[in-house]
């Protein structure tokens, strides 16, 4: 599952409510199988793809 979350990245078609589920949902199953995720980690992942995903925007 660790590299499934190190591998997790938002699809063309996914809206952000829906990336932020399917990331939520696997650090949720990684906490029960014993992982210790920081919720820092979780959030540098979702921000660092928002970076990358609404870059055009900015520029």
């Amino acid at each position: 599952m660790c590299r499934e979350y190190e591998r997790y990245e938002m699809y063309s078609s996914e809206i952000v409510e829906q990336y932020f589920s399917r990331v939520t949902n696997l650090v949720n199953k990684m906490r029960v199988y014993g992982e210790d995720i920081p919720e820092s980690k979780v959030v540098e992942k979702i921000l660092r793809i928002m970076l990358m995903k609404f870059d055009h925007v900015v520029n």
